[in-house]
């Protein structure tokens, strides 16, 4: 599946951000080790650490959270 969404932009979240991302939670700045794309993308690839794709988000403007639409984990 990773191979095939290689056109939406990626984000690396952190151990938090996995956390909060397995729960369904909104992901926080804070939470993610990456940059946030800066184009206003409708989906986001959400990464864990090890590049693993774990959901499919969409970034809140102009809060800069990420809302994690689909959780794969």
């Amino acid at each position: 599946m990773e191979r095939l969404l290689t056109s939406f932009p990626a984000v690396t979240v952190t151990a938090e951000g996995l956390t909060r991302v397995s729960h369904g939670q909104h992901v926080r700045p804070m939470d993610v080790s990456s940059a946030m794309p800066a184009a206003s993308s409708e989906w986001v690839r959400v990464l864990d650490g090890g590049g693993t794709l774990v959901a499919l988000g969409t970034l809140q403007r102009p809060s800069g959270f990420l809302h994690p639409e689909v959780v794969l984990i």
